[in-house]
């Protein structure tokens, strides 16, 4: 139905912004393809996660600071970070969040 195809689309979004900022930071040395490939899998996990529990996926914005991976842990930090609820922006709700820390690791 049309729950399905909207959540959808807005894991789509999630997803392609995380894949740009990936390679944000690979393309300024920051971080490697094999860890960004690690990241972009782990993201699309909890996005899948996270849609069999909601309909509607927030947006999260923010600018990030700070990305560090040591032995499959990892940590990404945005600043001004926001939780965007809503699908249409004129009429969203926004949780200012101010900084945001995300860690992961690879599951063993």
């Amino acid at each position: 139905g049309p729950k399905a195809g909207s959540a959808g689309a807005g894991a789509s979004r999630v997803m392609a912004a995380l894949g740009d900022a990936l390679q944000q930071l690979i393309g300024e040395g920051i971080l490697g393809p094999e860890p960004a490939a690690l990241i972009l899998r782990e993201g699309l996990a909890a996005v899948e996660q996270e849609l069999d529990r909601a309909v509607e996926v927030p947006r999260l914005s923010g600018q990030i600071e700070c990305y560090r991976n040591c032995r499959g842990q990892w940590m990404i930090s945005l600043a001004r970070a926001e939780i965007i609820e809503g699908r249409e922006l004129s009429d969203a709700i926004r949780a200012h969040v101010g900084r945001l820390r995300v860690v992961g690791g690879e599951e063993l």
